[in-house]
């Protein structure tokens, strides 16, 4: 069987899909894509058990096939070759691709031995594709890394009360609750997904021209189709901690500061400590805050920034912070003014925007010796 398709388009998607790809497994079939031939269509899926992801790509073949490809070596010869049209042979369970002046031959793997997907039976909404990045990249930063501690806090929960849509992250020093407004009722949903499925999703869709997407929820899955492409994943069935607990409920300090002036300042007092403890102090004064930073090794940096208190204790307040969590946190807020709320020294303090809980970032301060 040979069939004919466009470079750039199947280049595109299999790029795109490497990213479910297990890095390493023990099962060669989750090494592989999927690939399926039919109605002049070629079907590609990726599966590594708990995500799947399933794209299209038009070609010219009047026959079917279903045979499992190796992904990367598939990806990065396609990736690599120089013709705007490719052919691909097939001959039991080997694949030639042909290019002008040269030839790449890859055994395959018969397709009975990949993943069934499952079948997502639930409950449908139309969701806006910015608000879905909006809300990922805000939260994305404090989603941890590594899978340690409570396994809960490596997923992302997804809540929604009527047209009110959340995310939420925590990785134990920061929480972050990210809001948005939709034009759907989307009833109340409480489900925990996984990280890498949001991270896959959110690259995809940030080069989609599409304005919407679908999200159907069930009992254990969550798929979203968008752009002749679906993404399934299991949820996690766990409960997330009560993050409104977190959340201080009182402050002795509020002030609102120039959200640029603040990052700028940051990120040159940065410079002093990133080699070593990465912390920098934070002093209330009458009108501005005083930061300072100090590397025994290095040297020291200060800089003030005016602001404006809406509730100021008498007493004196000094904190210390880590310096990347406090840039990340600012960095979320989508307007030109950053309102602080802070209790005390030895308390968590809020970065949120002024008049809105549509976000909300608290960070644990570090105590000072």
């Amino acid at each position: 069987m040979i069939l004919q398709c466009k470079k750039n388009e199947l280049s595109s998607v299999v790029q795109e899909m490497i990213s479910v790809i297990p890095s390493s497994s023990l099962v060669p079939i989750l090494n592989c894509f999927l690939f399926s031939v039919k109605n002049s269509e070629i079907i590609i899926t990726a599966s590594d058990l708990e995500i799947s992801l399933t794209s299209h790509v038009k070609c010219v073949s009047d026959e079917e096939i279903s045979i499992a490809i190796p992904a990367k070596l598939f990806t990065d010869i396609v990736k690599n070759l120089d013709e705007a049209t490719i052919k691909l042979e097939f001959n039991d369970l080997h694949l030639t691709i042909h290019g002008s002046t040269n030839y790449f031959s890859i055994n395959c793997i018969g397709p009975e031995e990949f993943p069934i997907l499952p079948s997502v039976q639930g409950t449908e909404y139309e969701m806006s594709i910015d608000h879905f990045l909006s809300l990922y990249t805000k939260v994305s930063p404090v989603v941890p890394q590594k899978a340690e501690g409570n396994l809960n806090l490596h997923c992302i929960p997804f809540q929604s009360d009527g047209n009110e849509i959340r995310m939420i992250a925590s990785d134990a020093q920061r929480l972050v609750v990210a809001k948005s407004q939709e034009e759907t009722d989307f009833g109340s949903i409480r489900i925990l997904a996984l990280p890498k499925v949001f991270k896959i999703l959110s690259r995809i869709i940030s080069k989609s021209k599409a304005e919407t997407m679908k999200m159907t929820v069930s009992e254990r899955e969550i798929m979203f189709t968008f752009d002749n492409q679906v993404l399934i994943s299991r949820l996690v069935d766990s409960n997330f901690p009560d993050y409104t607990k977190v959340i201080p409920k009182e402050a002795s300090y509020k002030f609102v500061v120039d959200r640029d002036k603040l990052i700028h300042a940051l990120q040159r007092l940065y410079l002093v400590v990133r080699s070593n403890t990465g912390r920098i102090n934070m002093k209330l004064e009458e009108n501005s805050i005083l930061l300072t930073a100090s590397d025994p090794e290095v040297g020291s940096g200060k800089e003030e920034v005016p602001i404006e208190y809406s509730e100021r204790s008498a007493e004196a307040c000094e904190v210390l912070f880590d310096a990347r969590y406090m840039i990340e946190g600012i960095e979320g807020v989508q307007k030109n003014l950053v309102e602080y709320q802070l209790q005390g020294s030895i308390h968590p303090l809020v970065i949120k925007e002024p008049d809105s809980d549509n976000y909300q970032y608290v960070l644990v301060t570090i105590r000072m010796k």
